[in-house]
């Protein structure tokens, strides 16, 4: 471990991932994404650990903050203005034709 941290290092299931997103009754934060979206998110991050080869701490309040789910492609341009996926960064396909899209 680097920088002389203390801390401890739980290695997360995709069960634990997700249900590091539940906030308990009637919290704003429930609901932020998708089933299939928190899959597609606990891969992202499996691979950027696994690429940095440290590894990685899951905020799920900042991960929230940092990434826009979108039903379809019709959203993400209405939203950004955009007329092609290829002009944003970190957009991640989410099975069921919906994106991740993550905060400029």
């Amino acid at each position: 471990m680097s920088n002389n941290r203390i801390g401890l290092i739980v290695e997360l299931s995709e069960y634990d991932f997700r249900n590091a997103f539940e906030f308990g009754f009637e919290s704003s934060y429930n609901n932020a994404f998708s089933y299939e979206a928190l899959g597609v998110l606990f891969e992202y991050y499996w691979e950027l650990s696994e690429c940095q080869g440290d590894y990685f701490v899951i905020d799920p309040i900042a991960i929230i903050g940092g990434w826009t789910e979108f039903e379809n492609e019709q959203e993400v341009f209405e939203y950004y203005g955009a007329t092609s996926l290829n002009n944003l960064s970190n957009v991640l396909e989410v099975k069921g034709g919906g994106y991740l899209i993550a905060d400029q």
